[in-house]
């Protein structure tokens, strides 16, 4: 009985993207910057930081707007961790804490369900499920590239991915305006 309407397959789409790359962040610390397990954890939460406050960040208007402008921030951080993700942890903790921004814009799904979509979306089992496919996705681009650093490039992609697919079943969406705030 899995209902999974468009912003099901959204909030599916987005958690996968997360999940894609969340684990080599403290890898990231320890590895690349030699910072141990237990500190990594707290750098790790500057990530969480921002996640928690996207929705004071953004506002409450435009809830459109703000998930794809948080996924914008986040693609554009992680293309450029993949890049300059190794030359200074000061770089890759603030990019990392760019795409906190964008990934709690998820909030905005939430929104949208209750207010403007005729969406029976079972959006827990979307998000759990979306976890699940981001670690998958985790070890077959880690299998695949054998580059650790390629998975930013790919979260990357499918931040951008996540805005398309948005963007087009917003478009096709029934119901309320979804550019009204």
């Amino acid at each position: 009985n899995l209902r999974i309407g468009p912003l099901g397959w959204v909030m599916l789409i987005h958690q996968s993207h997360y999940f894609l790359y969340a684990y080599i962040i403290p890898w990231f610390y320890i590895s690349k910057f030699s910072i141990d397990a237990s500190k990594a954890g707290l750098w790790f939460s500057i990530g969480w930081l921002s996640y928690i406050y996207s929705r004071s960040i953004f506002g409450e208007n435009s809830i459109i707007r703000n998930f794809i402008a948080g996924h914008i921030i986040a693609a554009i951080s992680l293309g450029l961790n993949f890049f300059f993700a190794s030359t200074s942890i000061y770089i890759y903790s603030i990019l990392w804490f760019l795409t906190g921004i964008g990934g709690g814009s998820v909030y905005c799904l939430h929104q949208l369900k209750e207010t403007h979509l005729d969406d029976d979306s079972d959006m827990d089992t979307c998000e759990n499920i979306g976890h699940i496919t981001g670690t998958i996705l985790y070890f077959f681009v880690l299998f695949l590239s054998d580059i650790p650093d390629f998975l930013f490039a790919f979260a990357s992609i499918t931040a951008l991915f996540t805005c398309l697919i948005f963007i087009v079943f917003i478009k096709n969406a029934k119901g309320k305006s979804m550019f009204d705030p």
